[in-house]
């Protein structure tokens, strides 16, 4: 019987010091991973947090999806939203296996799942789970409502989009948010152009396109100023600067990049 007992305490043994030595091992790796990145060497910091994220060390997933959503993964600066989404699902996986009890993940889950969820191309999902949140006493950030706006864009629903948008122009301003404001004007603006209302997309999206730099306040602009012949030759920029932008970052519209190219493809070799 003592033979049995102290077989099973060497096994017992050697299987907690091999766990701890995988798991200072993970945080080394990490510990490494994050010299780069604050040293902004990027591409060097990769590997090392993916490691240290398959190992388990929860603090390596909020770094890594940001370097797959802000582009820095490969220094392209154009955000890979896929795998960050495909990161941010594993770090909620591990937050409910680990008892829902870890701050970092909690904080990661918060801030990644609902932007990246859009940013992917769920639109629906990004309603469901943004407003059920808001609802349960989630902040309020004046780039998510944009986001669910541009979603009920996408669904074919304007009159909720147009609503969400006025409320993100609210918060905006008690924010002094000036990027928001102006996603949500151009979020407006392209109500009014899907409506061919050119001169209330024109007037919506002028400061939006010129002052916020918001790509798609710059091809809402552009089309307006060609559909109504005012100066279309500058329409024709601004629709070339909208397609050739690259995005990156959770605060994006993305979803009307394809319309987008689709259309200047369409006037690119069109003389005004």
């Amino acid at each position: 019987m003592n033979r049995i007992v102290f077989v099973l305490c060497g096994i017992l043994f050697f299987f907690v010091h091999g766990v701890i030595a995988q798991t200072t091992s993970a945080k080394r790796t990490f510990d490494r991973g994050m010299v780069a990145y604050n040293n902004e060497k990027y591409v060097e910091a990769l590997p090392d947090l993916r490691q240290a994220a398959l190992a388990g060390v929860p603090e390596a997933f909020y770094p890594l999806i940001h370097l797959y959503a802000d582009g820095d993964y490969d220094d392209s600066g154009i955000g890979n939203y896929k795998e960050a989404f495909k990161w941010t699902v594993m770090a909620m996986q591990k937050y409910c296996d680990d008892g829902a009890n870890n701050r970092d993940l909690a904080v990661t889950c918060l801030m990644f799942y609902d932007p990246l969820c859009f940013l992917t191309g769920d639109y629906q999902e990004t309603i469901d789970h943004a407003t059920k949140g808001f609802k349960s006493g989630t902040p309020r950030v004046p780039y998510l409502m944009n986001q669910i706006a541009a979603s009920y864009i996408k669904l074919g629903k304007p009159i909720n989009a147009i609503e969400w948008a006025n409320k993100g122009i609210a918060l905006s301003k008690e924010k002094n948010d000036n990027l928001s404001l102006h996603t949500a004007n151009a979020l407006l603006s392209k109500i009014s152009l899907d409506k061919n209302d050119y001169v209330k997309a024109l007037e919506l999206s002028k400061d939006a396109a010129t002052q916020g730099k918001i790509p798609l306040a710059a091809y809402v602009y552009g089309v307006s100023l060609i559909k109504t012949n005012n100066r279309p030759d500058i329409g024709k920029q601004w629709v070339k600067v909208a397609a050739e932008y690259d995005y990156s970052g959770l605060f994006e519209i993305n979803c009307f990049e394809d319309e987008i190219q689709r259309y200047w493809l369409s006037i690119m070799n069109h003389s005004f």
